[in-house]
């Protein structure tokens, strides 16, 4: 469970030392992608974990500004893939992208000193979505979680998406 390679162009716009992961999903065995940073330290680090929006996956560049703040304080992030944009069933809040998430939270767990107790999750649009789900299914693992301009009716935003096609 280490870093591999990074394609330039995944990497493209994100600050120096955050590294693109594979880590394991338990729900299907499979390796996700994810970008992290974590920070050389002997101390517990809270963990943010960023949630792409809605049509982007783990490479979208607005995580970087999550990634900065979390490099400037100290802290550990993560930025998962959660089974990419959600046009497909498997990333809309299926029970393979609930898992991806929690499984990357797993993942630096094992690899960088975390305080469990301060671990939090952002997301915005279809991040938002994500974070209020999993708010809702894994309420002990967050000490907080923000979700903004989150989609909140998913069968509405999916009637709407249809009629804009």
């Amino acid at each position: 469970m280490s870093a591999v390679p990074a394609d330039a162009e995944e990497t493209q716009g994100w600050p120096a030392g955050v590294e693109k992961v594979e880590y394991p999903c338990t729900a299907d065995s499979s390796l996700q992608p994810a970008m992290v940073y974590a920070p050389k330290a002997e101390k517990l680090k809270p963990l943010l974990v960023g949630l792409h929006t809605w049509s982007g996956d783990y490479t979208q560049t607005s995580g970087k500004h999550y990634a900065n703040w979390c490099i400037a304080k100290g802290w550990a992030f993560i930025h998962p893939h959660f089974r990419g944009p959600n046009w497909t069933p498997d990333a809309m809040g299926s029970e393979l992208a609930v898992q991806d998430i929690l499984d990357a939270v797993e993942y630096v767990k094992k690899t960088t000193p975390i305080d469990p107790d301060r671990i939090y999750l952002i997301g915005a649009s279809g991040g938002g979505y994500g974070a209020l789900l999993m708010a809702g299914r894994a309420p002990r693992v967050w000490a907080g979680v923000s979700a903004w301009c989150p989609i909140s009716d998913l069968n509405k935003w999916h009637a709407e998406c249809k009629l804009a096609r």
